[in-house]
């Protein structure tokens, strides 16, 4: 099993390491092709992870070194498990890995390449963490006009490092000749940097429209624009949808790194939280990634249209109580808001508490089945 293999290996890693360090006389030149020689590799960490698969751990790893992480390997459900580590560096943690699990490792100048032996390379390397530099903080808005009314979707909110990508992903409601279909909008965002004039943005839109149950068209667009403080609509669609960035704001790594530095002296850790939002047939709607403290709430909303035709707004309300070994207690509410003409809607409220435990929780199920669950949670 995964987990045992690892922790067996952690053990007789830092053992190795810590001889290495007493009989090495000077650098050699294997040392120095090794690229886990870094000196960002040999800080030692503390931590739990619980019910992650590899790319949440070389997250937290990425994160902690400062050094992004470039994993050119297919998701394996095999890879899963819990880690305790305990005053052990990056560089130990990473050789324990590849002995027992069939890592090995490259440098790039996108970050350290982390691939398994035997196996495929991914179509689309994921890519974790991020050099140090400035990050960016970025609200949305995402909107539909129909009928001479114009009803919000949803409102996400990102962060992201100057030239890292930023996916938004937002389901719509779509009539077919068929009936109702799902389309899809996807945003990538990089900001590439910042002037007297705003925030500099590099965009890629990609729009897809159903035909019928079997085709479905994508449309690609790319565009490059400077962003100021006012809100600035980013893309719309010939349908209707439309893509605003509200407002955004610049974070130095200074401040990041404070912020890390408050967690690890005893402050209320941080949970990672990604999200499914599914309609009645079972298709994605949407997949927020957000983060909270543990007591504080975080808040998800989706704007869908109902069968009859009117406005609808989901809100879901989550706080993490308690962690324990079964796992993630939390308390949630679900607002269901149900518009009755200019003006006025009915809400309806659910609540309850309830354990995220491995793989997805279901969080909520509508009456006529939209679905809100947790796919995975972690804990920084």
């Amino acid at each position: 099993m995964f987990r045992p293999r690892l922790f067996e290996l952690l053990a007789v890693v830092a053992v190795l390491a810590t001889a290495a360090v007493t009989v090495q006389a000077g650098p050699s030149p294997e040392a120095t092709a090794d690229p886990l020689a870094r000196p960002e590799f040999e800080n030692e960490l503390t931590f739990e992870l619980r019910r992650v698969d590899t790319t949440d751990l070389f997250g937290r790893l990425a994160r902690a070194s400062d050094v992004p992480f470039v994993l050119d390997f297919e998701r394996d459900p095999d890879l899963m498990g819990s880690f305790n580590v305990k005053n052990m560096s990056v560089r130990a943690i990473l050789a324990s890995l590849a002995g027992g699990n069939g890592f090995e490792y490259a440098t790039s100048e996108q970050g350290l390449v982390v691939r398994r032996v035997g196996f495929p390379r991914a179509a689309e390397p994921r890519v974790v963490g991020a050099w140090p530099g400035m990050q960016y903080e970025l609200q949305f808005t995402v909107w539909k006009s129909s009928g001479g009314e114009r009803k919000l979707l949803s409102s996400p909110r990102v962060t992201t490092q100057v030239n890292q990508l930023a996916e938004l992903k937002q389901g719509i409601a779509s009539k077919t000749p068929r009936g109702p279909r799902n389309a899809m909008l996807v945003a990538k965002i990089r900001p590439t940097g910042e002037s007297a004039n705003g925030v500099d943005l590099d965009m890629e839109f990609v729009s897809t429209r159903p035909v019928d149950d079997a085709r479905y068209i994508d449309e690609h667009h790319f565009a490059k624009m400077t962003v100021g403080r006012a809100e600035t609509t980013l893309f719309k669609t010939e349908d209707g949808v439309e893509l605003l960035l509200k407002d955004w704001r610049a974070i130095e790594p200074t401040k990041k790194s404070a912020a890390l530095r408050r967690a690890a002296d005893g402050g209320p850790p941080i949970y990672d939280l990604g999200f499914v939002v599914r309609d009645p047939h079972g298709e994605v709607l949407s997949t927020p990634q957000v983060a909270t403290r543990l007591n504080e709430a975080l808040e998800v909303r989706q704007g869908v249209q109902h069968s009859s035709g009117s406005d609808r707004l989901f809100m879901l309300k989550l706080v993490p109580t308690n962690e324990t070994s079964a796992g993630l207690e939390v308390s949630i509410d679900l607002s269901d808001r149900l518009s009755r003409g200019k003006g006025r809607y009915l809400e309806d409220h659910s609540s309850g508490s309830i354990s995220l435990g491995t793989g997805e929780t279901m969080l909520f199920r509508t009456e006529d089945g939209y679905e809100f669950a947790v796919q995975r949670w972690t804990k920084r």
